[in-house]
């Protein structure tokens, strides 16, 4: 079991991992993308449209930790101002 102190340091590694944001991360191209951006250890942001479905089974599958699925129709920029927080912090942004 981790002390507190373990569990503090293993967080914080986490939030600094480097985020890739990739819309359309749900199918296709986007997935395989995504797959290969978690092996070389970043957090995934999986874009999708409708796919919510998919998109979670993505994250869920995807190896590491802290991924997550952001509704990101890149047609509206409303969503996409929405989420501008948490695109700020995107190291790679991929549309696909």
């Amino acid at each position: 079991m981790e002390t507190p102190r373990e569990q503090g340091h293993a967080q914080r590694n986490q939030q600094e991992r480097p985020v890739a944001v990739v819309t359309g991360g749900a199918g296709g191209i986007g997935t395989a993308i995504c797959r290969a951006l978690a092996r070389e250890g970043m957090r995934v942001v999986v874009g999708y449209n409708k796919s919510v479905d998919a998109a979670r089974a993505l994250v869920e599958s995807l190896p590491g930790e802290g991924h997550a699925a952001l509704s990101a129709p890149v047609t509206d920029s409303t969503a996409l101002l929405l989420s501008q927080e948490q695109l700020a912090r995107a190291t790679v942004f991929a549309m696909c």
